[in-house]
């Protein structure tokens, strides 16, 4: 019974397992995330986080760092919370 185990188990340590392996789960993951292929992106606060946010904006300078770690300007963050 357990020979069927350690014969798959010595598949799996060959070059070839490990590439059918790989493509198996490379093939689930494009399965189950190829739907979002088609879908639009979504702008729910992004003008705040990101686009109109001066921090983000000026680049990576030290000052925007200390911003970035000890102010809370938007302390939470709500994707699809009403404001």
């Amino acid at each position: 019974m357990f020979d069927k185990f350690k014969r798959l188990d010595n598949f799996f340590k060959t070059p070839n397992g490990v590439v059918t392996l790989c493509f198996g789960l490379f093939a689930v993951i494009f399965w189950t995330f190829a739907p979002s292929l088609h879908h639009d992106f979504q702008l729910y606060d992004d003008g705040d986080y990101l686009l109109n946010n001066s921090h983000v904006n000026t680049g990576f300078t030290w000052s925007n760092c200390i911003w970035a770690f000890c102010y809370a300007d938007k302390s939470n963050w709500y994707p699809l919370g009403k404001r």
